[in-house]
C-alpha cells in the first residue's frame, strides 16, 4: 500500500467515526465551519527496511498524524464550548482504533510493535489550520506495511 493509499484508507476509516462531518483526502486551504468537526491525516516519520532473509520484502514503518479540528476558537459560547464538544470525539477515536486491526487488508501491523499501542494522542487542545486556531486534538497511528521489493 502506498502512502496516498494508507491516508485515503485512514480518512475512510476517520469517516465512520461518529461526530465527524468531513474526512477529506484532498488536503483544503481553508477550513469550512459548515464541514465542521473535520478530520486530516499527514504522513510523518517513517522508515524503511528489508522485512525477510531473503531480501524479497520491504517493512515500512511510519507514523500518521490524524488532526481534528472541532471548532475555531472565536466562535461558541466561550472558550469552553469547542472544548466540551472535543471530549467525547478525542474518546470516539481512541475507540475506533482500539476496534481496528487492518486497512483495507493491507496493513501488516497498526501500532508501534515496542509499546503494543495502537494510537497515542496529545489530548484536547488548540491547533492551528491557515492562521486559524481551533480546538481539537491530534493523534499519532503508528502502523507497519510489508510490501514486495519492486
Amino acid at each position: 500500500m502506498t502512502v496516498a493509499a494508507t491516508v485515503t484508507a485512514l480518512q475512510t476509516l476517520h469517516a465512520t467515526i461518529t461526530g465527524v462531518s468531513s474526512a477529506p483526502t484532498v488536503m483544503p486551504a481553508s477550513l469550512n465551519n459548515a464541514e465542521l468537526p473535520v478530520c486530516l491525516t499527514f504522513p510523518g516519520e517513517g522508515g524503511w527496511k528489508h522485512n525477510s532473509m531473503d531480501g524479497a520484502m520491504l517493512q515500512q514503518r511510519r507514523r500518521y498524524v490524524v488532526k481534528v479540528y472541532v471548532a475555531p476558537i472565536p466562535l461558541g459560547q466561550g472558550l469552553d464550548e469547542g472544548y466540551q464538544l472535543s471530549l467525547p470525539m478525542l474518546q470516539a477515536f481512541g475507540e475506533k482504533y482500539m476496534g481496528v486491526t487492518t486497512l483495507s487488508g493491507a496493513i501488516a501491523h497498526l501500532g508501534t510493535l515496542e509499546s503494543g499501542l495502537l494510537a497515542t494522542d496529545l489530548g484536547v487542545g488548540i491547533i492551528p489550520f491557515a492562521g486559524i486556531d481551533y480546538h481539537g486534538f491530534t493523534y499519532f497511528v503508528d502502523i507497519i506495511e510489508k510490501t514486495a521489493v519492486p
